[in-house]
């Protein structure tokens, strides 16, 4: 299984270039770590997804002394060896991680950074070298309400981790929803569409990557979506975008917020 993904080799550290920046601190999330056995370390997860297969050299540069982990598809930090496919410690430098894989466009890898010793904290950076740009965003966990009861009634947020199935089955009547007429920029097409939001009338807004753009389509129109923002060339301009990964909607100061490379 191992073998399949991650290569034992001479790392290289030329092709092009993508970072992720993100820091340990005392309110992150912890777990027991693979091949440790105590609790209390602290663990940033980066989703990694790839449009180019190949091999990939993942390394980290930290003043701290990094530990990474690198999990096919998904992480669940109760059970943080499952779909794990490599772990390295120190073969960066300054005892830092560094993993060499070999990623597919077919599938996501989950990098889990975390420290080899348990409480550190600091600041860190995600560095991937390989054939093409590899998109790097937040790995999310999805929120959870619950509510306790004593002498009085309160509401706190925590988190959870949907687990499906390996032997799921699903209602065999799916529908397009968005898309679906090949691979372009026209109003009925999407290119490499990323992530997306539902609003409450049941509006998916897309993150279309490719198109460097922002789309909406409505409840019940999958003739063709609009333009929300974007699309006029990639570019760092307020009414462009580079690459777009994420979207959702704050309505609260009825804003879009939308997370590209480089820039949120």
């Amino acid at each position: 299984m191992i073998d399949q993904y991650v290569f034992h080799c001479a790392a290289t550290t030329s092709g092009i270039q993508s970072s992720y920046s993100g820091a340990l601190t005392e309110k992150s999330s912890s777990f027991i770590r693979p091949k440790q056995g105590e609790s209390g370390f602290n663990f940033l997860a980066i989703k990694l997804k790839t449009s180019s297969s190949g091999i990939y050299t993942i390394v980290c540069e930290s003043g701290i002394d990094t530990y990474g982990c690198l999990h096919n598809e998904s992480f669940l930090s109760n059970n943080p060896n499952s779909k794990l496919i490599a772990t390295d410690d120190d073969s960066g430098s300054k005892r830092n991680c560094k993993l060499i894989a070999n990623l597919t466009t077919a599938e996501s890898m989950i990098l889990v950074v975390t420290t080899y010793n348990a409480e550190q904290t600091g600041a860190f950076k995600v560095i991937v070298y390989g054939p093409e740009k590899a998109i790097l965003s937040p790995y999310v966990t999805t929120p959870l309400t619950t509510t306790s009861t004593s002498t009085t009634t309160s509401t706190t947020k925590s988190s959870i981790e949907v687990n499906i199935p390996a032997n799921a089955k699903w209602a065999q009547n799916g529908v397009t929803v968005a898309g679906g007429n090949g691979r372009g920029d026209a109003t009925n097409q999407l290119h490499w569409p990323y992530g997306l939001f539902v609003d409450d009338d049941q509006t998916v807004i897309i993150a279309d990557y490719y198109n460097h753009r922002i789309m909406q389509w409505k409840n019940g129109d999958t003739t063709n979506g609009e333009v929300v923002v974007g699309g006029r060339s990639n570019g760092n301009g307020l009414h462009q975008f580079d690459r777009p990964t994420d979207v959702l909607i704050d309505k609260e100061t009825d804003s879009l917020i939308v997370c590209e490379d480089g820039r949120v």
